[in-house]
């Protein structure tokens, strides 16, 4: 699994929004490409012949098919694995599901984009694997958003489909997902398929109670409390100076009702959130924070992110490292993010690298990006002016 890109560094805030003079015109932004011949002579065209070992599980037993489902797009089957492993802390066994697809006899995966089966180990990673703890029955419901990142062209949405499990002992839940509607019932595997652009908002499940939940992410069956956001919108974006996705912010509603925001992410197709290269998937940003209100005698909250692409996990590092570059990760970028006073109506940033100005957006935040991270004991600092002329300025920790 490749890991989210993004490494957030201590901040006095986390807060993101849109930057004067950085807004990108389209969702994507421009995309750069690496020709077919390049990963030809890389030697990568075979790729990988498995899936990595992340949070494997111990002594798994013989797993066996479970549920399987015709391929809406006429691929190879989808299908649902049962197997126990040792419960965490040692107490027992737990019972184990784990999705992926069918060709000729064997279980494996296969990546949006691509034909080869991969072989997939009996690994806890939590988009195609869920285990029941000893003495839970919550039901475990999951969102997986397909997704290709070709080496030469755009990425792109493929597919979403929901799975999961009823609980061990509910007896009955009911999950809608966009127009499609099932019951699943106590222990039984459940496989939803949703249309190419359905999100984690357009899910939600009735368990035996007939109480109403909602899921946010694929690795979470219920809400989160206040941190949790629906109603998501992106409110602004920022353009990567080196041609990849687009970074931004999107603002809705916590679980108690307050208005919130999300951190910063990449955009695709819309969409806030970040892939996963290993997988071909998306993962959409559904999780906001609720803050405080900004005194107008600090009138900025600030953080800065640096980029970090980690070594890929699997054999295909060098093919990784192609996608990587060809999408533009955010490896060495500089962001700078936060909010502002409501007063505040732009913000200039000075920095080692140039002096750029930002206008606060709708729900008053701010993002600008970097193509590099700044020489080490560069000074930087933002200057914060207000409706009446009055000007305010604070440092930048951004000698990344």
């Amino acid at each position: 699994m490749t890991t989210r890109p993004l490494l957030v560094l201590p901040a006095i805030a986390v807060a993101v929004g849109v930057a004067a003079g950085v807004l990108s015109s389209r969702d994507d932004g421009p995309r750069p490409t690496v020709p077919v011949a390049l990963a030809a002579a890389s030697g990568i065209a075979d790729g990988p012949t498995r899936l990595p070992r992340i949070s494997p599980l111990q002594a798994p037993s013989t797993p066996r098919i479970v549920l399987r489902r015709r391929d809406p797009g006429g691929g190879a089957d989808w299908a649902v694995r049962s197997f126990t492993a040792k419960a965490y802390g040692g107490a027992g066994r737990m019972p184990c599901l784990q999705l992926g697809r069918i060709r000729g006899g064997r279980f494996g995966w296969i990546v949006p984009g691509q034909t080869r089966l991969l072989a997939q180990p009996l690994t806890g990673y939590g988009d195609v694997t869920t285990c029941q703890q000893r003495g839970r029955d919550d039901p475990s419901v999951r969102l997986i958003t397909l997704a290709a990142y070709p080496i030469a062209g755009r990425p792109r949405i493929t597919g979403t489909l929901v799975w999961g499990t009823a609980g061990r002992t509910r007896s009955r839940l009911r999950v809608r997902f966009g127009g499609a509607r099932l019951t699943a019932r106590g222990t039984a595997p459940f496989l939803l398929f949703g249309t190419r652009t359905a999100r984690a908002d357009d899910l939600g499940y009735t368990g035996a109670d007939g109480a109403g939940r909602r899921v946010h992410v694929a690795d979470y069956a219920a809400a989160s409390g206040p941190a949790g956001g629906h109603d998501l919108r992106i409110v602004a974006r920022a353009a990567d100076p080196r041609g990849g996705l687009p970074f931004g912010i999107a603002a809705g509603k916590a679980d108690d009702g307050r208005p919130c925001v999300t951190h910063t992410d990449q955009v695709l197709e819309g969409r806030l959130g970040f892939p996963d290269l290993d997988y071909g998937t998306w993962h959409d940003t559904a999780y906001c924070s609720v803050e405080r209100a900004i005194p107008r005698s600090k009138p900025m909250q600030f953080g800065t992110a640096g980029g970090v692409v980690e070594a890929p996990h699997t054999e295909a590092a060098r093919r990784a490292r192609l996608i990587a570059d060809a999408l533009r990760l955010p490896a060495g970028r500089v962001l700078v993010y936060g909010r502002v006073h409501p007063d505040v109506v732009r913000v200039e940033i000075r920095s080692p690298d140039d002096t750029r100005t930002l206008l606060p957006g709708k729900d008053h935040v701010i993002i600008t990006v970097f193509a590099d991270q700044f020489p080490a004991g560069g000074s930087s600092t933002a200057t914060a002016v207000f409706r009446d002329g009055t000007r305010r300025t604070m440092p930048l920790g951004l000698s990344l």
